[in-house]
């Protein structure tokens, strides 16, 4: 469905979704900057919010384009933003609590059936060049899981060590890039970006299980800390 471009002041909050950790200070910012705009999803209750977006609708906000996207699995109306700008062409993507380095969020308030485009059809289909900027630093401990998932995987291992120095000198694992999510983060590796047999074995289901049954198993999996 068509819907306009809004054009919005330079002040602005993109809020990924409601939760205290991503929105809790959303009412101290408004009361120090008059005016400002604080964007956040039509369906989730975002402290603070002055402008409801729903999937697909695309601001301004200075010279960079952000498209909304709704990727609900971890909050109903959690929003990814997809940002391009408009001199340089730069991508990048803003994944809140749904994609995190090697990992994704748990279902709060969804399942797998809500998680799946959310990860495949929402960001797992922007172009592999766009920067991917999660919204906690849980790289370490997403690839220690993929490793026992897939340890014959040379991407996760490259990656998890890669990521454990990174750390153990105080330097932080974001971003990474769609391309490289889709090399080394096992829930993306449960069918439709190439099916991983590996993923779908640690699940304890057959290679053609239907992707979204593996991907709720890997997520059930991780929460029970296999």
């Amino acid at each position: 469905m068509y819907r306009p471009l809004l054009v919005c002041p330079v002040s602005v909050v993109l809020t990924t979704h409601k939760h205290w950790d991503h929105a809790g200070g959303n009412a101290a910012l408004a009361a120090e900057i008059p005016g400002l705009t604080v964007v956040g999803g039509a369906v989730d209750e975002v402290e603070a919010c002055t402008m409801h977006v729903v999937d697909g609708q695309t601001l301004t906000v200075g010279g960079i384009e952000v498209k909304c996207l709704l990727t609900p699995g971890h909050t109903k109306g959690h929003i990814t933003y997809y940002c391009t700008h408009a001199s340089s062409g730069a991508k990048h993507v803003f994944t809140g609590d749904v994609m995190f380095i090697g990992g994704c969020g748990k279902f709060f308030e969804g399942s797998a059936v809500e998680m799946h485009p959310s990860l495949y059809e929402q960001i797992g289909s922007l172009p592999d060049e766009t920067l991917l900027w999660p919204g906690h630093e849980y790289t370490v401990s997403n690839l220690a899981f993929a490793s026992r998932v897939a340890p014959a995987n040379a991407a996760i291992a490259a990656k998890y060590a890669w990521a454990q120095e990174q750390r153990a000198r105080g330097a932080v694992t974001v971003p990474s890039s769609v391309g490289g999510e889709k090399a080394h983060n096992v829930f993306l590796r449960c069918g439709c970006l190439g099916s991983d047999p590996e993923v779908a074995a640690f699940c304890g289901l057959k290679p053609d299980a239907p992707s979204v049954d593996v991907l709720g198993m890997l997520r059930g999996l991780k929460d029970q800390g296999k």
